[in-house]
């Protein structure tokens, strides 16, 4: 049923699809729709949801083979599954990342987004320290935001321009890996010094 809503939703938009539609798509009625999953708003949103966690689970189990890698193979690794993702589901990703801001479940996306802060920064972390460095929580977030923020754009980027996939990845991951090379430590550590004395951590 939630297969039929992605892909009716991602046809059609999410104003122009009724439930009616969405159950003749599944081969089921409106009754069982509305009995095992709810209204539109709610299939949209537990849509949504399910498109979050099957994303998230691909990354999790890819930083977990990244961790023990070469820098290229951790970066190779962490960013695959994500391009994976935006080739086999497109729906998915078009709408998990596209949601207009007042329709429902538009804050999926950024949910997904800061739930996987954690486990980037922590990927980040493991990597700095294996090179004999040291960041603070501050240094080591600002870089899982940055890798975060050109992985996600790069991907969009190549998905409302039709890009080919593979050679994006190929562009993504060699500019994630250049970056972390050319890391300062000293200004991640600056980052985590001024936080400790800024005058919202105060007392």
């Amino acid at each position: 049923m939630l297969d039929a809503a992605r892909e009716l939703f991602h046809e059609q938009g999410y104003q122009e699809t009724q439930i009616s539609d969405i159950a003749e798509r599944a081969g089921t009625t409106r009754a069982t729709l509305y009995a095992r999953i709810g209204n539109k708003e709610e299939i949209y949103t537990r849509m949504l949801r399910r498109e979050s966690d099957v994303l998230k689970s691909w990354l999790l189990a890819g930083y977990e083979k990244a961790a023990d890698l070469s820098l290229h193979g951790m970066v190779d690794a962490a960013l695959k599954p994500f391009f994976r993702f935006a080739e086999e589901r497109r729906p998915g990703f078009d709408l998990l990342f596209g949601t207009e801001p007042g329709l429902p479940g538009s804050e999926v996306g950024q949910q997904f987004l800061s739930e996987i802060m954690v486990p980037v920064s922590e990927l980040i972390r493991s990597r700095i320290e294996s090179v004999g460095g040291q960041a603070g929580p501050v240094g080591t977030a600002a870089v899982a935001v940055a890798t975060i923020g050109v992985t996600l754009h790069t991907g969009i980027y190549a998905i409302n321009q039709n890009l080919d996939l593979d050679a994006t990845f190929d562009v993504g991951t060699a500019y994630i890996e250049s970056a972390f090379r050319s890391l300062d430590l000293d200004a991640l550590n600056r980052l985590d010094a001024v936080s400790l004395t800024s005058p919202r951590n105060a007392g």
